[in-house]
């Protein structure tokens, strides 16, 4: 269990307490990948989740689903967004801002794609989690930029 923190501001945690165990079954869609992009995701690479307790969350096709949506879109966008960052780094070379963001860029790429990589093996190993475990040691080097 190394690695985890039993954190009481968890998103799983707290939705559990407020809600109880079945609180997936009212949330939308939309709420979920909200909370995935702005805390699940970062909560996930920092180690705040421990998936031995809350991966049963994520076998839930409604909450796994909505995760791979919000990879693949946060992907796509970073993807877009660095590539247009290099043609204007080509216009304006030696611009440490423009650097810095295609740095950003770059890692949120690293990130998303990690991220929805792991989703999938898990979905496509019989929803083993065992797939979501290393994600924060092989992303904590990262946690700055979500």
């Amino acid at each position: 269990m190394s690695g985890f923190s039993n954190n009481p501001n968890n998103w799983f945690k707290q939705q559990e307490s407020q809600f109880g165990p079945n609180f997936i079954m009212n949330l939308s869609p939309e709420n979920i990948r909200r909370q995935a992009k702005n805390r699940i995701f970062r909560e996930i690479i920092s180690g705040k989740v421990n998936f031995e307790i809350y991966g049963k969350y994520f076998i839930d096709p409604k909450i796994l689903e909505n995760f791979l949506i919000v990879c693949n879109d946060e992907l796509q966008d970073s993807m877009i967004i660095k590539e247009a960052l290099d043609k204007l780094w080509i216009e304006i070379p030696n611009s440490i801002r423009i650097e810095n963001l295609v740095y950003k860029y770059n890692s949120l790429i690293h990130i998303y794609s990690t991220l929805y990589t792991a989703f999938v093996n898990m979905k496509m190993d019989n929803f083993n989690i065992g797939h979501l475990m290393p994600l924060p040691s092989m992303l904590k080097d990262y946690r700055k930029f979500l």
